[in-house]
């Protein structure tokens, strides 16, 4: 008997990491993750075009990756930062690169 991992559709995925990690997550909301590239959602694969989500994906990303609800404010604030920080470390290669040309 081969022992095949198992696998929630978008639904599944959902209820389980509800019920199991109790993370509120809805089903809307990993669509517009997996949709996004999967850049904050959990990992999944396709069967022809349906999305399946592994479970020991989900036990990982529950733990690892889970949500972390971020304030829009500081979230702007720590991209505004980095981009600051972008900048300055460009102006500082190309003020060196300046000094040091014939």
């Amino acid at each position: 008997m081969v022992d095949t991992p198992m696998r929630f559709d978008t639904a599944g995925a959902a209820r389980y990491l509800r019920e199991k990690h109790g993370i509120p997550i809805e089903e809307k909301t990993l669509r517009n993750r997996r949709a996004a590239g999967n850049k904050r959602g959990p990992a999944c694969r396709y069967f022809g075009i349906k999305p399946l989500y592994d479970v020991p994906e989900l036990d990982r990303w529950a733990q690892e990756d889970a949500l972390q609800p971020e304030n829009p404010v500081r979230r702007n604030m720590r991209l505004r930062e980095a981009e600051r920080t972008r900048l300055v470390g460009n102006a500082e290669v190309i003020a060196a690169t300046e000094e040091y040309s014939i």
